[in-house]
């Protein structure tokens, strides 16, 4: 039996209240029951963050890149990055618009953001590793 490898992502924290934003998509067991939760209900055991945190300074001009679910890690990283005073070029990507995350926020952070789908149907028609070509 083939099963499928979960996604699930912490997006964002907010240490004032204590909640994370978690962004997943349905592919496997834990992700179809975590897709059941209502407001209000809870999650038993959470581990994380996992690894060694990257090393956030002001380098100035910076390109960020993100396809998928990645999205959600990348959001992470370039407040930290934009917090640290540094121009942000977001490039992000899925294979369609309604699977894209985060734009708005993603908007608000980088300076200048480029969205790209597979299919054409939000931003430029590419993966998002070709207008990285262009930095």
């Amino acid at each position: 039996m083939k099963r499928g490898k979960d996604s699930i992502t912490v997006a964002d924290t907010d240490k004032f209240t204590g909640y994370i934003t978690i962004i997943f998509q349905v592919v496997g067991k834990t992700t179809a029951l975590m897709r059941s939760l209502k407001v209000g209900d809870s999650i038993k055991d959470l581990t994380g963050p996992l690894g060694t945190p990257s090393k956030i300074q002001k380098l100035g001009k910076i390109v960020i890149v993100g396809g998928g679910t990645g999205v959600a890690i990348l959001h992470h990283t370039a407040k930290a990055l934009k917090k640290a005073g540094n121009y942000l070029i977001g490039i992000i990507g899925a294979r369609n618009k309604e699977l894209l995350i985060l734009e708005d926020e993603m908007k608000n952070i980088c300076d200048e953001l480029i969205e790209t789908t597979d299919d054409g149907s939000q931003g430029l028609r590419a993966f998002v590793t070709e207008p990285l070509e262009r930095y």
